[in-house]
């Protein structure tokens, strides 16, 4: 990696960012966002992250030259018990983005050793995430298998 790289977890004082790299990341990944649409997730971000943050909701952030420069989001969720997860507690990892002028540069590797770490300090039974093709290598290089759950993800949407 060439320049100065701090990785560490995000604070209440990130919360600005933290809203901004997840709106960065559902507009480069997921979709482009009507105005409402924006309006809507930026508020509900503001209120859900502190009320979850460092219990159920953990970020990584990375920097570069002390600017910002990628995250990674640990979600943790608690379940009845069950065989794939005795303990119920099962970590989510979602939003793992890089800004392109920091890409393959191994800022992401770095995030998710951090989440992969977490996640162990936090008694996690597993963790799981739904992987884009371009990620599946990084994540297979970091231990991640294919799921041996042969339940097909579904949904519902309400909206």
């Amino acid at each position: 990696m060439s320049g100065s790289v701090e990785i560490r977890q995000a604070t209440a004082a990130d919360l600005d960012l933290l809203v901004q790299l997840r709106v960065e990341y559902i507009r480069a990944d997921l979709a482009e966002l009507a105005d409402d649409e924006e309006v809507a997730i930026t508020s509900q971000l503001r209120t859900w992250i502190p009320a979850n943050l460092g219990e159920r909701y953990f970020a990584e952030l990375a920097f570069v030259d002390g600017l910002p420069a990628g995250i990674a989001v640990l979600v943790v969720n608690e379940y009845p018990a069950n065989p794939r997860f005795p303990n119920g507690r099962v970590g989510t990892v979602l939003n793992v983005w890089t800004r392109p002028a920091h890409r393959r540069r191994g800022l992401a590797t770095a995030l998710l050793g951090e989440v992969i770490a977490l996640g162990r300090q936090l008694g996690l039974a597993r963790l799981e995430l739904l992987s884009s093709e371009a990620g599946k290598p990084l994540y297979a290089s970091l231990g991640f298998v294919p799921s041996s759950d042969d339940h097909l993800p579904m949904e519902l949407t309400y909206r």
